[in-house]
């Protein structure tokens, strides 16, 4: 067994063996590929893996057996999106590799596998993510706007001053979602003189933040914080 083989292998191991009696969780980057994990005992022949989202038992995401993937009933949404890893499977790897991850991909999946030995079932729940990458303030007559997009989970937004001082916010901050699911949010507040202005937006474990430093009545300077998750 070559030595990739023997470290994916050991990986999966320790990721199911880890959640024996749960379900694996795997949190997946919006528009990235990902792997959810499903190990059986090695086995050279007649397997049978079937992978369904629990919304859908009718319509697998992935199926294989006869030796090679079988999709005629694939579920269209995953329709070239999905692959196995066909030379692991005899290892007993029969983890699904899932591309181009869509906010509709959450959930949780079910992975069936069956060769001459038996069969099992094991269940990996799916999150997706699409961490904050840019904060961006902006200046009007007396207001400032900050505003951030293309985010998921829903972000918070949370303005703050240096030296502190109480914020005039015009209304709570504004979050709308586009056609992928991803949200983007927008918040106002009246300036005042002789402060810095912070905005931090947070979506699930990634924080982004920018600050804004009036120089002069009509000069301001806009620093970005590196993201952290």
């Amino acid at each position: 067994m070559a030595w990739k083989e023997q470290l994916v292998l050991a990986f999966l191991t320790w990721i199911l063996e880890g959640t024996k009696g749960q379900d694996a969780q795997v949190t997946c980057v919006f528009s990235g590929r990902c792997i959810l994990p499903c190990k059986m005992k090695p086995h050279v022949g007649d397997e049978v893996i079937h992978w369904y989202h629990t919304k859908n038992t009718d319509s697998p995401v992935h199926s294989y057996y006869q030796g090679k993937d079988q999709l005629a009933y694939q579920d269209k949404k995953y329709k070239g999106r999905t692959s196995l890893f066909p030379d692991q499977i005899r290892l007993g790897n029969e983890s699904l590799l899932l591309s181009d991850v869509k906010i509709q991909d959450e959930g949780r999946y079910k992975c069936y596998t069956s060769n001459k030995e038996g069969n099992d079932e094991t269940f990996v729940n799916l999150k997706v993510k699409a961490p904050v990458q840019s904060v961006n303030i902006t200046v009007a007559a007396d207001t400032l706007t900050c505003s951030s997009e293309g985010i998921y989970p829903a972000p918070v937004l949370v303005w703050s001053t240096v030296p502190p001082s109480d914020l005039q916010q015009e209304k709570e901050p504004e979050k709308q979602t586009n056609d992928q699911g991803l949200f983007s949010v927008t918040s106002t507040v009246h300036k005042s003189p002789n402060n810095t202005f912070i905005c931090s937006v947070t979506a699930g474990d990634s924080t982004h933040t920018a600050s804004l430093r009036q120089q002069s009545e009509q000069q301001f300077e806009l620093f970005h914080i590196k993201p952290q998750s």
